[in-house]
């Protein structure tokens, strides 16, 4: 007799209704095989916000995306030129890491922030 208890990690830990969106937009995909652009995918439903939030979740990789690129698409279905475009997000996070970077130091050599206009 098995008394373990059976858990579904493969997809990690995410609110229910993200998952069952994320897979929603998953499924949509595959069946499109090609680039989907935000519009398209608003007319279906999905926020920009939502998408962009969805993208990040998906810790499988299925849903492909990348600054500048078409639209979102399911991962099966993209080139390898088309990967090799998406060297964008790297090139992206450098950026912004240098930019943190600037600033971190900057608050370090004892500049205090400016004093905030809100009360």
């Amino acid at each position: 007799m098995n008394d373990q208890l059976q858990l579904d990690l493969a997809r990690g830990r995410k609110r229910p209704f993200v998952s069952a969106r994320l897979d929603e937009l998953i499924e949509l995909l595959e069946n499109s095989r090609t680039w989907m652009t935000k519009a398209q995918l608003e007319a279906r439903g999905f926020s920009d916000r939502e998408l962009r939030e969805l993208a990040e979740t998906d810790i499988t990789g299925e849903i492909f995306s990348y600054p500048g690129s078409p639209g979102y698409k399911a991962y099966a279905f993209v080139s390898e030129a088309e990967f090799k475009r998406c060297r964008a997000l790297l090139t992206q996070g450098k950026k912004m890491i240098h930019r943190f970077i600037r600033y971190w130091r900057r608050r370090h050599k004892g500049q205090p922030l400016p004093k905030s206009h809100e009360a």
